[in-house]
């Protein structure tokens, strides 16, 4: 409504038929802009907030596939401190990336809730929020053959009703193929890339998961974290010691059974699943790490439950606390970063008549 509002109706129909890939997408950025336009504190809000929904939806997906909130929360917040993920919270668009996301992540909590209870509304809900999600971004293309999958291991019997995903999934391939008319501006190409699943499977991901990727985000962000500027280091210092105080007693009273075996192809199915179309295009990026860590998070917690309370306990506390000063010892160079982006945009706007003026300008 805000895009047929501010810009009208034509504007609104060019983006909605003619971008073949990612419409919903294109068409999110105007409301997302309008309402945060140049303010930072606007567009933090925004991607707070995305990220908030994202990460609470991971946790009822979670919650009603193990039947336990008590892990299902500690899977939760390891995948909202997973440092792999961190380029969700760069810029406001990803504010988008975020709600398409956690479109994916509530069809599948719907469809395993359609599983479990056998309603058929649940179904249909399931349904339409694929469908949106993939019109939003491909991320989640493969999401049926999981959703398959977990009812065939299930309740066999409800298994034929993922066939159903089948529809949205066509019409999404028809339409990236543009064989519903002639593609406008913002087509792009099919984008496979068979070529690069080698790179991608082999090198890619285990560096974003195990290697350089991830240590970079890990080291460079410990490295930042002494940096913060006072009082924000003080005030990190003691929210994170609280955290993990809090952590500490919550998992001494609580008695958490182990997780049985049978979640580890699961997980692994998750992981794959959902990561197969980035394996299948030109790279894999951080961004394109934010479904299948659901099931790298589901992977940690099974391995985790089968140790003894005492070391769960000292080894979790140890990577909650590396990634809590790692995660804001790369948002605070972030901040950095904005502060010289507004430093130049206010150098240029007031010398514009003399930048105009000069036949060359060197930046």
């Amino acid at each position: 409504w805000t895009l047929l509002l501010v810009h009208g109706p034509s504007i609104a129909w060019t983006k909605l038929t003619t971008v073949t890939t990612r419409p919903i997408l294109s068409f999110m950025h105007y409301p997302l802009l309008w309402i945060a336009g140049e303010d930072p504190f606007l567009g933090a809000l925004l991607l707070f907030l995305s990220s908030t929904l994202l990460v609470w939806t991971v946790y009822l997906l979670l919650r009603y596939l193990l039947r336990s909130p008590e892990w299902a929360f500690g899977c939760a917040l390891f995948y909202l401190l997973l440092p792999n993920k961190e380029q969700l919270t760069h810029t406001l668009d990803f504010t988008d990336l975020n709600l398409a996301v956690t479109v994916y992540v509530a069809s599948f909590l719907l469809f395993v809730l359609f599983v479990q209870r056998g309603r058929g509304f649940l179904l249909m809900l399931s349904l339409l929020a694929y469908a949106i999600g993939l019109f939003w971004y491909e991320m989640g293309f493969f999401l049926p053959i999981l959703l398959f999958v977990y009812a065939g291991w299930v309740n066999r019997r409800r298994a034929w009703s993922a066939a159903l995903f089948l529809i949205p999934m066509l019409l999404y391939v028809a339409r990236r193929l543009d064989w519903f008319g002639p593609a406008g501006p913002g087509a792009m190409a099919p984008g496979v890339r068979w070529d690069q699943l080698p790179t991608n499977l082999f090198q890619m991901v285990p560096n974003l998961y195990f290697g350089r990727q991830m240590a970079k985000g890990v080291l460079y962000g410990l490295y930042r974290f002494p940096t913060v500027e006072f009082p924000w280091s003080f005030l990190l210092v003691g929210v994170n010691v609280l955290a993990l105080t809090a952590w500490v007693r919550w998992h001494r009273r609580i008695s958490l059974p182990p997780l049985s075996f049978k979640w580890i192809p699961f997980a692994l199915a998750i992981f794959f699943v959902l990561m197969a179309p980035a394996l299948l295009t030109w790279g894999v990026l951080g961004r394109h790490t934010v479904l299948s860590s659901i099931g790298f998070s589901l992977l940690a917690a099974v391995l985790l439950s089968r140790l003894k309370a005492a070391t769960q306990r000292r080894l979790s506390t140890i990577v909650l606390g590396v990634c809590l000063a790692a995660g804001q010892g790369n948002a605070w160079s972030q901040v950095v970063v904005c502060r010289l982006n507004r430093a130049i945009e206010e150098t240029l706007r007031e010398q514009k008549q003399e930048i105009l003026r000069s036949d060359r300008v060197l930046i």
